[in-house]
């Protein structure tokens, strides 16, 4: 098989491997804030910034903000 054929064939394995699995959604949503609060946390303060201009970019900014600040 060659090569440009095999690398297509193994991503679309892992593809359904991985995003067929029931616990990729083990999380849940509290867990995924809590690892973007805690990433978030890591960030330089101009990447912070940066980070707040593209989030407010949003449609649904306003209802996300307020319903974290709860």
């Amino acid at each position: 098989m060659a090569v440009t054929k095999t690398i297509p064939l193994l991503l679309l394995l892992a593809l359904a491997t991985f995003g067929l699995s029931p616990s990729a959604l083990a999380w849940g949503d509290a867990g995924h804030r809590i690892v973007a609060a805690l990433a978030y946390r890591e960030l330089p303060p101009a990447a912070q910034k940066h980070l707040h201009e593209i989030l407010q970019a949003h449609p649904e900014y306003a209802q996300w903000r307020a319903a974290w600040t709860r």
